[in-house]
C-alpha cells in the first residue's frame, strides 16, 4: 500500500508509526486529524474514529497467535481448524 501511495499519490505524505498500534497511535491519529490505514477488525477500536473499506487487490497474511505452550484446548482447536482447512 505505501508503496502504491508513494507511486500514484507524490504529494500525499506517508507517517511511520512504530509498527505497533495502541491507544497512543489512535488517539494521535484524532488530535492531528491524520488518516490510518488499519485491519478490517479495528472497526470499532476508537470512539471517534470510522472505518471506511477499501476495495484493493492487496491482501494481507494472518495467522492465529497464541501463548507458547497453549495447552489442551488450543491444541484441541488447532487439530479441528486443520482438518477443516484441510493443512
Amino acid at each position: 500500500m505505501r508503496k502504491i501511495i508513494h507511486e500514484k499519490y507524490p504529494t500525499v505524505q506517508v507517517v511511520a508509526t512504530s509498527g505497533r498500534y495502541d491507544m497512543n497511535t489512535f488517539n494521535l491519529a484524532v488530535e492531528e486529524n491524520i488518516p490510518l490505514i488499519t485491519l478490517t477488525p479495528w472497526k470499532s477500536i476508537h470512539p471517534n474514529l470510522v472505518s471506511i473499506p477499501l476495495k484493493t487487490d492487496i491482501h494481507v497474511s494472518y495467522g492465529i497467535l497464541t501463548t507458547k505452550f497453549p495447552g489442551s484446548k488450543v491444541d484441541n482447536f488447532l487439530i479441528s481448524l486443520s482438518k477443516i482447512l484441510k493443512l
